[in-house]
């Protein structure tokens, strides 16, 4: 059997010949160069000219496709696992990682439930990961031995499983929580500065580890990011490389950031022909595979009109017909709806209300991919109005894997 210290050897980085460059956004089948990237992660790691120790930067965007890395190749995401997803649409394993592959910076999950694994970890290792299991499977399946470093494995059956019988695993400045059954850790474990782990260690190692809520923003929503009474801030490993601010490393793969929000609310809306202001507002978190709703509200609209929600990528804030215009061009308009409200004359009774992930998971716009930020605002029809409408204030915000 491996010592640990074999299995320690998996932290350290593998010494990179060539650098191959990936993005779904390109043209098949590419060629591997930042000008002419591959289009698939599979694709690239297996083409005869890539090998042991090299690199595949992978572009953000969603990629899917089932993957058996088996090169010893670090396959990494610059961006981060709030921009680069893979995610299959079937029920088989998305990940399988032999002789010690390592894949950085990655959001993995998978479409379809079943039992395989999401991950399945032969031999290597995952850093500043967000790991996605499904309802009826575990997410990381280690069966001989694998490091998961600064991850957050969430919404499994079960969240980290390792073998008993040959497996171990070392798990660091790591997240397992969210799962049904957080660990089945029978094999030899060694676990430094996580958190979470809501059955317990199974009596492994457990240095500077603490149970209980890591207290992010929303696991079930997928949004991992750390709220600021978090007891994962500043509780890494001390030996660990600094978070972006200059301190102690944080436990997960995002490090705190004080000023993120889920949304937030920007430029001025139009008083309508009633004197009400209408106010856009909104519930839960942006997320591509969550499947919980991201409802877009606004409230103060005159009654019985029809209205829309327009978005785009770019904000914007300039005088346009009596109001303000928000987003800048181009935007993509919702289906017109109806404010509803109190029957008979107009007042401020009106609500309009959309569910933005179910746009995001109807795949109708393809710009709607983890890691995109995106800027909405309300039109609504004011026949006794300047220009005979209205337009609401407007809200920002980015999805979640």
């Amino acid at each position: 059997m491996r010592s640990l210290a074999a299995t320690l050897a998996l932290l350290a980085p593998l010494s990179a010949q060539t650098t191959w460059y990936v993005d779904v956004h390109a043209p098949a089948p590419g060629l591997g160069t930042q000008a002419q990237p591959y289009k698939s992660i599979q694709y690239a790691h297996n083409q005869a000219t890539t090998l042991a120790g090299d690199t595949l930067s992978v572009a953000p965007g969603v990629y899917s496709e089932t993957l058996l890395l088996t090169k010893g190749l670090v396959v990494e995401a610059p961006a981060g696992p709030l921009a680069t997803l893979i995610r299959p649409a079937g029920t088989a394993t998305a990940v399988r990682l032999e002789f010690d592959t390592q894949l950085r910076g990655f959001s993995v999950t998978r479409a379809g439930n079943g039992a395989s694994p999401v991950v399945r970890v032969f031999e290597g290792s995952l850093e500043r990961c967000i790991v996605l299991g499904r309802p009826t499977a575990t997410a990381v399946n280690v069966e001989m031995f694998a490091s998961l470093q600064h991850c957050w494995v969430s919404g499994g059956n079960v969240g980290v499983a390792v073998q008993g019988v040959g497996g171990g695993a070392v798990l660091s400045n790591t997240i397992v929580w969210g799962n049904a059954t957080d660990t089945d850790l029978s094999g030899i474990v060694d676990v430094r500065y996580c958190a979470g782990f809501a059955n317990g260690f199974s009596g492994q190692s457990t240095i500077g580890s603490f149970q209980g809520d890591p207290l992010a923003v929303s696991f079930a929503a997928h949004d991992f990011h750390l709220t600021s009474s978090s007891p994962c801030i500043d509780a890494g490993d001390p030996a660990a490389p600094l978070d972006p601010d200059g301190s102690r490393a944080d436990i997960g793969p995002l490090p705190f950031d004080a000023s993120y929000a889920p949304f937030s609310v920007y430029c001025t809306a139009k008083t309508n022909s009633q004197g009400c202001l209408p106010a856009i507002a909104a519930s839960g978190a942006p997320s591509f595979s969550s499947g919980l709703p991201f409802t877009i509200t606004c409230t103060n609209e005159l009654n019985n009109k029809q209205g829309l929600l327009f978005y785009g990528f770019t904000s914007n804030s300039i005088p346009y017909q009596g109001g303000f215009l928000c987003v800048k061009n181009p935007v993509r308009r919702t289906a017109p709806f109806n404010s509803g409200g109190n029957a008979g004359p107009d007042d401020c009774s009106g609500v309009y209300s959309f569910d933005f992930n179910a746009l995001v998971r109807s795949g109708a716009d393809p710009l709607l991919e983890p890691g995109r930020e995106f800027f909405a605002q309300y039109w609504s029809r004011d026949p006794a109005a300047s220009f005979s409408t209205n337009r609401s204030d407007a809200l920002r915000a980015r999805i979640q894997p």
